[in-house]
Protein backbone atom coordinates (compact mmCIF):
# COMPACT_ATOMS: atom_id res chain seq x y z
CA UNK A 1 0.00 0.00 0.00
CA UNK A 2 1.43 3.75 -1.13
CA UNK A 3 0.54 6.32 1.60
CA UNK A 4 2.03 8.83 -1.34
CA UNK A 5 -1.16 8.34 -3.51
CA UNK A 6 -3.59 9.17 -0.77
CA UNK A 7 -5.03 12.49 -0.58
CA UNK A 8 -5.07 14.80 2.45
CA UNK A 9 -8.90 15.01 2.01
CA UNK A 10 -11.84 14.97 -0.74
CA UNK A 11 -11.82 18.68 -1.30
CA UNK A 12 -11.71 19.53 -4.60
CA UNK A 13 -8.66 21.28 -4.36
CA UNK A 14 -6.63 18.21 -3.17
CA UNK A 15 -8.49 15.95 -5.99
CA UNK A 16 -7.39 17.97 -9.08
CA UNK A 17 -3.78 17.77 -7.63
CA UNK A 18 -3.56 13.90 -7.74
CA UNK A 19 -3.10 11.98 -10.44
CA UNK A 20 -6.70 10.17 -12.82
CA UNK A 21 -6.11 8.07 -15.52
CA UNK A 22 -9.45 7.33 -17.93
CA UNK A 23 -12.25 5.36 -17.94
CA UNK A 24 -11.56 2.27 -19.45
CA UNK A 25 -14.86 0.61 -20.78
CA UNK A 26 -14.80 -3.26 -20.37
CA UNK A 27 -16.95 -5.53 -22.16
CA UNK A 28 -18.00 -7.93 -19.62
CA UNK A 29 -19.52 -11.58 -20.70
CA UNK A 30 -23.29 -13.06 -19.89
CA UNK A 31 -23.25 -13.93 -16.59
CA UNK A 32 -25.50 -14.92 -13.60
CA UNK A 33 -25.85 -12.07 -11.41
CA UNK A 34 -26.75 -13.54 -7.41
CA UNK A 35 -27.06 -11.65 -3.95
CA UNK A 36 -24.84 -13.88 -1.60
CA UNK A 37 -27.69 -15.10 0.49
CA UNK A 38 -25.59 -15.19 3.99
CA UNK A 39 -24.37 -12.99 6.61
CA UNK A 40 -21.99 -10.06 6.12
CA UNK A 41 -18.39 -10.05 7.14
CA UNK A 42 -18.01 -8.22 10.95
CA UNK A 43 -15.04 -6.98 13.11
CA UNK A 44 -15.92 -8.94 16.31
CA UNK A 45 -12.93 -8.74 18.45
CA UNK A 46 -10.07 -5.78 18.59
CA UNK A 47 -7.03 -7.29 20.26
CA UNK A 48 -3.72 -4.93 21.24
CA UNK A 49 -0.46 -5.72 20.49
CA UNK A 50 1.10 -7.40 24.07
CA UNK A 51 4.78 -7.44 23.43
CA UNK A 52 7.35 -6.02 21.07
CA UNK A 53 10.89 -7.40 20.76
CA UNK A 54 13.97 -6.40 18.91
CA UNK A 55 15.78 -8.92 16.48
CA UNK A 56 17.86 -6.86 15.07
CA UNK A 57 18.35 -3.44 13.18
CA UNK A 58 15.23 -2.24 12.31
CA UNK A 59 13.64 -5.57 12.98
CA UNK A 60 10.83 -6.16 15.19
CA UNK A 61 8.70 -8.77 16.61
CA UNK A 62 5.10 -8.31 17.63
CA UNK A 63 2.80 -10.42 19.78
CA UNK A 64 -0.73 -10.16 19.72
CA UNK A 65 -1.46 -12.62 22.51
CA UNK A 66 -3.85 -14.85 20.46
CA UNK A 67 -4.71 -16.12 16.55
CA UNK A 68 -7.00 -14.30 14.72
CA UNK A 69 -8.48 -14.20 11.04
CA UNK A 70 -7.97 -10.58 10.29
CA UNK A 71 -6.59 -6.97 9.69
CA UNK A 72 -3.68 -5.86 11.45
CA UNK A 73 -3.50 -2.41 11.97
CA UNK A 74 -0.33 0.05 12.88
CA UNK A 75 -0.16 3.39 13.66
CA UNK A 76 2.97 5.18 11.58
CA UNK A 77 5.45 7.04 12.81
CA UNK A 78 6.58 10.14 10.66
CA UNK A 79 9.27 8.34 8.16
CA UNK A 80 10.65 9.87 4.82
CA UNK A 81 8.31 9.41 1.55
CA UNK A 82 8.78 6.57 0.24
CA UNK A 83 10.47 4.47 2.93
CA UNK A 84 9.38 0.68 2.77
CA UNK A 85 7.64 -1.05 5.84
CA UNK A 86 7.42 -4.45 5.60
CA UNK A 87 5.04 -6.66 7.77
CA UNK A 88 5.36 -10.63 7.92
CA UNK A 89 2.51 -12.79 9.51
CA UNK A 90 2.78 -15.86 11.23
CA UNK A 91 0.53 -17.80 13.76
CA UNK A 92 3.42 -19.76 15.05
CA UNK A 93 7.01 -19.67 16.29
CA UNK A 94 9.27 -22.21 15.51
CA UNK A 95 10.51 -24.71 19.02
CA UNK A 96 13.96 -22.06 18.95
CA UNK A 97 11.19 -19.48 19.23
CA UNK A 98 12.36 -17.79 16.06
CA UNK A 99 9.37 -16.70 13.48
CA UNK A 100 7.56 -19.19 11.17
CA UNK A 101 7.53 -18.02 8.12
CA UNK A 102 4.11 -18.89 6.00
CA UNK A 103 4.53 -16.58 3.16
CA UNK A 104 1.87 -13.75 4.17
CA UNK A 105 2.95 -10.06 4.13
CA UNK A 106 2.26 -6.54 3.42
CA UNK A 107 4.18 -3.36 2.24
CA UNK A 108 3.49 0.10 3.16
CA UNK A 109 5.44 3.15 1.37
CA UNK A 110 5.15 6.59 3.88
CA UNK A 111 3.46 9.51 2.46
CA UNK A 112 5.93 11.15 4.97
CA UNK A 113 3.20 12.70 6.97
CA UNK A 114 2.19 12.63 10.20
CA UNK A 115 -1.00 10.75 11.37
CA UNK A 116 -0.26 7.82 8.86
CA UNK A 117 -1.86 4.36 10.08
CA UNK A 118 -2.12 1.16 8.01
CA UNK A 119 -4.73 -1.57 7.56
CA UNK A 120 -4.97 -3.43 4.24
CA UNK A 121 -8.55 -3.63 3.59
CA UNK A 122 -8.15 -5.78 0.64
CA UNK A 123 -6.59 -8.57 2.19
CA UNK A 124 -6.61 -10.55 5.33
CA UNK A 125 -4.36 -13.15 7.20
CA UNK A 126 -4.26 -15.58 10.27
CA UNK A 127 -1.76 -14.82 12.63
CA UNK A 128 -0.76 -13.94 16.23
CA UNK A 129 2.98 -12.66 15.44
CA UNK A 130 4.01 -9.71 12.76
CA UNK A 131 7.50 -9.53 11.97
CA UNK A 132 8.04 -5.71 11.39
CA UNK A 133 11.32 -5.04 9.11
CA UNK A 134 13.29 -1.76 7.69
CA UNK A 135 11.47 -0.07 10.63
CA UNK A 136 13.87 2.34 12.81
CA UNK A 137 12.27 3.00 16.03
CA UNK A 138 10.81 0.79 18.27
CA UNK A 139 6.85 0.71 17.57
CA UNK A 140 4.79 1.23 20.51
CA UNK A 141 2.47 -1.65 21.49
CA UNK A 142 -0.54 0.78 21.79
CA UNK A 143 -0.13 1.95 18.30
CA UNK A 144 -1.14 -1.68 17.22
CA UNK A 145 -4.54 -3.49 16.68
CA UNK A 146 -5.81 -6.95 15.21
CA UNK A 147 -8.88 -7.27 14.03
CA UNK A 148 -10.84 -10.44 14.11
CA UNK A 149 -13.55 -11.09 11.24
CA UNK A 150 -15.79 -13.64 10.70
CA UNK A 151 -19.36 -13.53 8.99
CA UNK A 152 -21.72 -12.69 11.37
CA UNK A 153 -23.60 -15.31 12.43
CA UNK A 154 -25.54 -16.03 15.69
CA UNK A 155 -24.35 -18.57 18.22
CA UNK A 156 -27.01 -21.13 18.92
CA UNK A 157 -25.57 -23.76 20.38
CA UNK A 158 -23.46 -24.45 23.72
CA UNK A 159 -21.65 -27.31 25.07
CA UNK A 160 -20.58 -27.70 28.84
CA UNK A 161 -19.46 -30.48 30.94
CA UNK A 162 -17.79 -31.48 34.03
CA UNK A 163 -14.99 -32.35 32.36
CA UNK A 164 -12.31 -29.48 31.99
CA UNK A 165 -10.54 -31.11 28.69
CA UNK A 166 -13.82 -31.91 26.93
CA UNK A 167 -14.67 -28.09 27.63
CA UNK A 168 -11.51 -26.69 26.48
CA UNK A 169 -11.54 -28.83 23.20
CA UNK A 170 -15.08 -27.68 22.34
CA UNK A 171 -13.67 -24.45 22.80
CA UNK A 172 -10.93 -24.76 20.87
CA UNK A 173 -13.15 -26.17 17.34
CA UNK A 174 -15.82 -23.50 18.13
CA UNK A 175 -13.08 -20.46 18.08
CA UNK A 176 -11.31 -22.11 14.92
CA UNK A 177 -14.88 -22.55 13.31
CA UNK A 178 -14.96 -18.52 13.59
CA UNK A 179 -11.64 -18.25 12.24
CA UNK A 180 -12.24 -20.61 9.16
CA UNK A 181 -15.68 -18.84 8.58
CA UNK A 182 -15.60 -15.48 6.64
CA UNK A 183 -17.56 -13.98 3.46
CA UNK A 184 -19.69 -16.96 2.98
CA UNK A 185 -18.05 -19.35 2.97
CA UNK A 186 -15.49 -22.04 4.96
CA UNK A 187 -11.69 -22.29 4.17
CA UNK A 188 -9.60 -25.42 6.02
CA UNK A 189 -6.25 -22.50 5.51
CA UNK A 190 -7.20 -19.25 5.93
CA UNK A 191 -3.60 -18.59 5.57
CA UNK A 192 -3.85 -18.94 1.74
CA UNK A 193 -7.45 -19.77 0.67
CA UNK A 194 -9.88 -17.40 -0.44
CA UNK A 195 -12.29 -19.05 -2.06
CA UNK A 196 -14.65 -21.91 -1.55
CA UNK A 197 -14.04 -25.61 -2.26
CA UNK A 198 -17.18 -28.45 -2.55
CA UNK A 199 -14.00 -31.09 -0.79
CA UNK A 200 -14.51 -28.25 2.44
CA UNK A 201 -18.83 -29.17 2.38
CA UNK A 202 -17.84 -31.90 5.33
CA UNK A 203 -16.61 -29.42 8.03
CA UNK A 204 -19.45 -27.08 7.16
CA UNK A 205 -22.17 -29.56 7.25
CA UNK A 206 -21.23 -31.16 10.62
CA UNK A 207 -18.80 -29.31 12.57
CA UNK A 208 -20.87 -25.88 11.60
CA UNK A 209 -24.06 -27.68 12.31
CA UNK A 210 -22.91 -28.96 15.46
CA UNK A 211 -22.28 -25.42 16.70
CA UNK A 212 -25.30 -23.89 14.91
CA UNK A 213 -24.08 -21.16 13.59
CA UNK A 214 -23.28 -21.72 10.09
CA UNK A 215 -26.90 -22.83 7.77
CA UNK A 216 -26.17 -19.70 5.70
CA UNK A 217 -23.06 -20.71 4.60
CA UNK A 218 -23.80 -23.88 3.74
CA UNK A 219 -26.97 -22.90 1.62
CA UNK A 220 -24.96 -20.46 -0.01
CA UNK A 221 -22.12 -22.68 -0.87
CA UNK A 222 -24.50 -25.51 -2.15
CA UNK A 223 -26.19 -22.03 -4.58
CA UNK A 224 -23.19 -21.35 -5.79
CA UNK A 225 -22.34 -24.87 -7.25
CA UNK A 226 -25.78 -25.05 -8.85
CA UNK A 227 -24.94 -21.60 -10.09
CA UNK A 228 -21.96 -21.99 -11.60
CA UNK A 229 -22.92 -25.39 -13.21
CA UNK A 230 -21.28 -28.13 -11.39
CA UNK A 231 -22.39 -31.51 -13.15
CA UNK A 232 -22.31 -33.30 -10.11
CA UNK A 233 -20.40 -31.99 -6.20
CA UNK A 234 -19.86 -35.66 -4.88
CA UNK A 235 -19.15 -34.86 -0.56
CA UNK A 236 -18.10 -37.33 1.59
CA UNK A 237 -19.86 -37.65 4.90
CA UNK A 238 -18.50 -39.25 8.00
CA UNK A 239 -19.63 -39.60 11.20
CA UNK A 240 -17.34 -36.50 12.30
CA UNK A 241 -15.88 -34.08 9.68
CA UNK A 242 -12.34 -33.86 11.46
CA UNK A 243 -11.89 -37.82 12.55
CA UNK A 244 -11.87 -40.83 11.29
CA UNK A 245 -13.98 -43.60 13.32
CA UNK A 246 -13.95 -47.83 13.11
CA UNK A 247 -16.45 -49.12 11.23
CA UNK A 248 -18.11 -45.51 10.30
CA UNK A 249 -20.09 -45.46 6.91
CA UNK A 250 -20.20 -42.90 4.08
CA UNK A 251 -22.78 -41.34 2.55
CA UNK A 252 -22.58 -38.84 -0.01
CA UNK A 253 -24.31 -35.53 -0.70
CA UNK A 254 -25.36 -34.89 -5.32
CA UNK A 255 -25.96 -31.48 -6.52
CA UNK A 256 -27.61 -31.75 -9.93
CA UNK A 257 -26.75 -29.01 -12.06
Amino acid sequence: MDGRILPRDLSTHALDKMKWTPVVKVNVPDHITSPQMCEVNKIHQILQAVSVKKLGESLWLVDMGKVQTGWFEMQMPILPAGHEVIMEYSDNLTKDGEFDKQGESDIYISGGKQGEYFRNKFNHHAFRYVRISNLPQKPETGAMKSLQIYGDYKQTATFECSDADLNAIHQMIQYTMKCLTFSGYMVDCPHLERTRRSSDLPLLLKTGYKHGETPCVKEEVCRMLVLIRVPVAAVRIGADSLYRLPGERMSTIMIPA
